[in-house]
């Protein structure tokens, strides 16, 4: 069995892969020359989220002072059935700077999708959420994506859904004895 094979196999009975990459030097080298060639100099923050940045970013998002995390996270509990009546189940869940995914579990729960795409732009970050979500929802399909969301992002194709879904209907369909 090839490695397509495998993964598509993969993320037929849940699992997950990733698509795309670290930040392309070219990208970074154009980036940093241009920051510094202004009078005011700067650099893209997307540059700071490797592992470390990532978990930095994570412990500023609890603090008492950041609200967005937490506002974020009221409106989502406090709209959650009206978003899974909109979407409905089965749907490809997307969410762009998906971090630790905390109100990603939130989603999975009450929308039951048949793929879950979270967009980072920190590899390890999202890795490691890949991880515990995998875990933690052992028939989602994920296929984490490494990118810079403030380009262009080409949506990978995903084809477990379909035969998870016929066969969820199988399993949960009567038996006859």
């Amino acid at each position: 069995m090839g490695r397509d094979q495998r993964e598509r196999r993969s993320l037929e009975l849940g699992g997950f892969r990733f698509v795309g990459g670290e930040p392309a030097a070219l990208s970074f080298r154009k980036d940093v020359l241009a920051g510094l060639s202004r009078p005011q100099k700067s650099l893209p923050p997307k540059y700071f989220y490797d592992g470390a940045g990532s978990r930095l970013f994570e412990k500023i998002c609890r603090l008492r002072e950041y609200y967005p995390t937490r506002t974020e996270l009221s409106i989502t509990k406090k709209n959650l059935r009206e978003i899974a009546r909109f979407t409905g189940s089965g749907s490809a869940l997307l969410e762009y700077g998906s971090g630790e995914s905390l109100k990603t579990r939130l989603l999975i729960r009450a929308l039951r999708p048949s793929v879950y795409m979270p967009v980072d732009i920190s590899a390890p970050a999202l890795r490691a959420a890949a991880r515990r979500l995998v875990r933690d929802f052992p028939r989602l399909g994920i296929v984490a994506i490494t990118a810079d969301f403030s380009q262009p992002l080409a949506m990978p194709a995903y084809r477990g859904s379909a035969r998870r879904r016929s066969q969820e209907r199988r399993e949960s369909a009567p038996r006859r004895l």
